[in-house]
């Protein structure tokens, strides 16, 4: 069996590709040639500090026959909660929002978590993590109520029917965002590699959140990795049927190199390709696998 087909006709909802401020294994357009190769259905092309639109719609010109998804994350570099810079990636065709994650008061505080416990995750926190003022960390939540501005935002992506990701999210706000956001119209809303220790969702909040009908849970590979989370994939199989797989997409969260400290991470493609063998192993059938590789994408970003 080779990888393609474990992917074929799948969607992967989160990459990381170059050039890109931190080295990444592969530049846009290596991804996305190795993703048709592959014969792949779409990727979401996702930079921190910079909107992916224009760069989407070029590959989709100079690579026909597969979807490729422009995003915008709201981070320092674009303003942070910006209705400005969400109003202007959409109109340069994004589909998909991320609400802030290197620049997050979140990832600050998992951050510090992970040193204490010498961590072998906080080379991913600490080595991506934007250097800049710690005091202008930003949330979509102050003194426990959600921003006028992150309201707008919400707003601005309800009424545009895409995609709003919730990034690196403190775990007291998620229900309180979600409930913000669906409140503003947004009819897609996705919590965030939420396997993922830095952004885990317990199953029991999971659940809580599941009662939404407009509430989908990105599940990603990179947990997996010993050097990463160590995730064991019968904790996988249990979010996943926690939720129900109509309420999953899959992503890799691939993209970056750790080859200068002798690390393999693995190329988009293959990380998906795993992704979906454990999901395999755990007892889901192929027609689950399409229902979160690839119906539950295209629905979500528009596709049909």
């Amino acid at each position: 069996m080779e990888s393609r087909d474990q992917v074929r006709g799948l969607y992967d909802t989160h990459i990381h590709p170059g050039p890109d401020p931190y080295a990444r294994v592969a530049d846009a357009y290596e991804v996305v040639e190795e993703a048709k190769r592959n014969e792949m259905g779409g990727v979401v092309l996702k930079v921190y500090e910079f909107m992916t639109p224009q760069l989407a719609t070029l590959l989709t010109r100079r690579v026909p026959g597969i979807d490729v998804v422009g995003a915008v994350c709201l981070e320092g570099t674009q303003g942070g909660i910006s209705p400005r810079a969400t109003e202007v990636a959409i109109r340069a065709g994004a589909k998909v929002v991320w609400l802030p994650a290197l620049d997050s008061e979140w990832n600050d505080a998992v951050n510090a978590r992970y040193q204490a416990e010498a961590r072998a995750t906080v080379t991913h926190l600490d080595g991506l993590r934007n250097r800049s003022d710690p005091r202008g960390r930003l949330s979509p939540v102050r003194n426990g109520v959600v921003t006028p501005e992150a309201l707008e935002v919400f707003g601005i992506v309800g009424q545009a029917d895409i995609v709003l990701q919730s990034g690196h999210l403190n775990e007291a706000h998620r229900q309180l965002v979600a409930e913000a956001a669906l409140a503003q119209g947004v009819r897609k809303f996705v919590l965030t590699h939420a396997n993922a220790s830095w952004n885990y969702v317990p199953i029991e909040q999971a659940r809580a959140l599941s009662r939404y009908d407009n509430v989908y849970f990105e599940i990603c590979a990179l947990p997996l990795l010993p050097w990463i989370d160590n995730q064991r994939p019968e904790e996988v199989g249990a979010f996943v049927r926690a939720v129900g797989p109509e309420r999953i997409v899959l992503g890799t969260d691939a993209g970056v190199s750790w080859t200068d400290r002798g690390i393999m991470n693995p190329h988009p493609v293959e990380a998906l390709a795993a992704l979906v063998g454990v999901l395999k192993r755990q007892g889901f059938g192929q027609a689950e696998i399409e229902l979160m590789g690839r119906q539950n994408p295209r629905r979500l970003f528009n596709l049909d």
